[in-house]
C-alpha cells in the first residue's frame, strides 16, 4: 500500500502519523476490552480517518480534544495530505486483496455546508457530507445504508440500525471497512480439520483449523506471557519486511498468550508497554508449523462512549462543541458515530509453486517450531510500508 516514490519529507509525515495511530489504536483497543468479554474487531485506520475528517471542521477545545486523543502533533494540513495519499492507494485495484471503505458524514438537510469543508472531505478523504431529514428516521436510515452499500460494492449492508436516529439528531458519522485478503502461501484445504479451540481454560468449541509450515518471524516474551508471529516470504527471509498477505506489503501479526486463559493478563501487561510493537523486538526468522482457526468477524461499534472516556467530549456536546468549520450553525454536534468492520480469514491464497518447493526441502532438514493458535489471541493487519494498522482485534471465540 505504500508508495516507494514518496518524497522523504512526505514519507516522514506518513511514519509520524502511523506512530500516532499505533498509540490511538492501543488506547481504543484497551478501552473496548474493558467493557467486553467477547471478540473485538475494528479498523484503527478507519476510526482515525473519521475523526480526522471531523477535526478538519472543529475549532478551539473541540479540535484540541480530538488531536489529543489521536496523539496528533502534526499540523492539520499534513495529516489530511497523508490520508489523501493512502486513500488514493486504496482505490488502486489489487487482485490479491479486496478493501472497501466508506466514510460518510450526515447533517440535517436544512443546514448549509461551508465550501472549504466540503473540499477537504472530497479532496483528502474521498468522502462527502450530505443533508438528510432525520425527522423521517426510517427514510434516513435507508438512505445511509444505501450509500454505504453503494460505496462498498454491496460488501457492507445494514450498517445503521433503525432506532438510532430521531428529529433531534444533529450529525452522524458512518465509518465502514471490509477486508478480504489472500495468503502469500495458501493453507491447503485438505489440511483443515475440525478440532478444539479453547475459549476458556475448561470450555472449548470445535473449529475448522488450518495448517501451514514455512518461514515466519517469531518471538516470545516471558515477562508478557505471550509469543508473536508474522509470516515472511521465503525469498525475503533475510530482510525486515514481513509479508503474510499478498498485495503491497500487508501482514497479519498474531499475539498468542502462553496460557489458554492468559489473554486478560497479556492485555494488562501490553497496556504498560508499546503494545504489539513491544513483542516484535524479540522476533527472529524461524521455520514454524502453524495451526490457525478459520474465522470471520463482523463487528458494529457505537464509539461515542469509548471516545468520551478517552477524552473527546465537546464533539458530542451541542452546547460546548465548536464545529463552525463545517457549518455556521452553532448547535452542530455529533449524535452518532457508527463503525463497522468485516474480516474474512480462510484458506484461500495464491502462492506460487516455487515457494512451496523451497519450504518443503527445508522441512526435511529442520524440525519446525509449533505455533498452535487454539485459544484466544490478539491480531492486527498492518501495512509494512507506511506502518498503518488497518485492523486490529482479538478472537475469543471464532464461531461467535
Amino acid at each position: 500500500m505504500g508508495n516507494s516514490k514518496t518524497c522523504p519529507s512526505q514519507q516522514w509525515k506518513v511514519y509520524s502519523l502511523a506512530t500516532s495511530q499505533k498509540d490511538f489504536a492501543k488506547d481504543l483497543y484497551l478501552k473496548m476490552a474493558e467493557g467486553s468479554s467477547g471478540n473485538i474487531f475494528f479498523s484503527p485506520f478507519g476510526v482515525m480517518a473519521g475523526l480526522a475528517m471531523l477535526c478538519a471542521g472543529a475549532k478551539g477545545k473541540t479540535k484540541d480534544e480530538i488531536k489529543s486523543v489521536l496523539h496528533l502533533s502534526q499540523k492539520s494540513e499534513a495529516v489530511h495530505k497523508v490520508f489523501r495519499d493512502i486513500f488514493a492507494q486504496f482505490k488502486n485495484k489489487d487482485e490479491h486483496f479486496e478493501l472497501r471503505t466508506s466514510n460518510l458524514v450526515y447533517i440535517p438537510e436544512k443546514l448549509s455546508v461551508l465550501p472549504d469543508y466540503s473540499a477537504v472531505l472530497s479532496d483528502m478523504y474521498q468522502s462527502s457530507i450530505k443533508g438528510v431529514n432525520f425527522a423521517d428516521s426510517k427514510a434516513a436510515v435507508q438512505e445511509i445504508n444505501s450509500d454505504v452499500d453503494a460505496a462498498t460494492n454491496s460488501r457492507l449492508k445494514d450498517v445503521m440500525p433503525e432506532g438510532d436516529l430521531s428529529q433531534d439528531t444533529r450529525m452522524v458519522l458512518v465509518n465502514a471497512f471490509y477486508f478480504k485478503g489472500l495468503w502469500n502461501k495458501e493453507f491447503k484445504k485438505s489440511n483443515t480439520i475440525k478440532t478444539s479451540f479453547w475459549i476458556s481454560s475448561k470450555e472449548s468449541v470445535k473449529v475448522p483449523m488450518m495448517r501451514s509450515s514455512g518461514y515466519f518471524s517469531h518471538g516470545s516474551c516471558g515477562d508478557i506471557g505471550a509469543s508473536v508471529l508474522i509470516r515472511k516470504h521465503p525469498e525475503r527471509c533475510n530482510i525486515t519486511n514481513h509479508i503474510m498477505l499478498q498485495g503491497g506489503n500487508l501482514s497479519m501479526i498474531i499475539v498468542l498468550p502462553s496460557e489458554r486463559d492468559g489473554l486478560p493478563k497479556v492485555e494488562a501487561k501490553l497496556a504498560k508497554t508499546g503494545f504489539i510493537s513491544s513483542l516484535e523486538k524479540t522476533m527472529k526468522n524461524k521455520l514454524v508449523d502453524v495451526v490457525f482457526p478459520r474465522f470471520e468477524l463482523e463487528e458494529t461499534s457505537h464509539l461515542i462512549d469509548h471516545l468520551w472516556i478517552l477524552g473527546i467530549r465537546n464533539l458530542f456536546d451541542g452546547k460546548a462543541g465548536d464545529l463552525s468549520g463545517i457549518t455556521e450553525d452553532q448547535r452542530l454536534s455529533v449524535s452518532c458515530f457508527v463503525h463497522k468492520a468485516v474480516l474474512k480469514v480462510d484458506e484461500e491464497g495464491g502462492g506460487g509453486e516455487a515457494s512451496t518447493c523451497v519450504e518443503s526441502s527445508l522441512l526435511c532438514v529442520h524440525q519446525p517450531l509449533s505455533f498452535r493458535v487454539d485459544h484466544p489471541f490478539i491480531f492486527c493487519i498492518r501495512d509494512g510500508t507506511s506502518g498503518f494498522m488497518l485492523f486490529t482485534g482479538r478472537v475469543i471465540n471464532p464461531l461467535s
